[in-house]
């Protein structure tokens, strides 16, 4: 099934996967995770934009042994957690985050 793949890669230089990250990488994942992984910022141009979330938020989460890291931007109305589409979806924000 995969012999034009292995084919294709016969005689082609190999590396090994890097089996170690280095060591920028463990202390950036620890930084983006701390305090729960949670930032806010305030929105300026909720100043002139009465539609605009009052904050945004991002949350980080490493993954795979902090190999990797998964985020999301959200943003945040009067201290809940804001979905212009669905003003019911509302949640309220953890104590971390605030």
């Amino acid at each position: 099934m995969f012999a034009g793949v292995r084919g294709a890669r016969r005689g082609a230089a190999q590396s090994q996967p890097a089996t170690d990250l280095p060591p920028w990488w463990a202390a950036h994942a620890d930084f983006m995770t701390h305090n729960g992984g949670v930032s806010l910022a305030p929105n300026p141009a909720n100043d002139s934009d009465p539609s605009a979330p009052d904050m945004f938020g991002t949350e980080w989460r490493a993954l795979n042994d902090g190999r990797g890291l998964s985020g999301r931007l959200y943003g945040v109305e009067a201290g809940r957690e804001w979905c212009p589409e669905e003003d019911s979806n509302l949640h309220a924000l953890s104590s971390a985050s605030t």
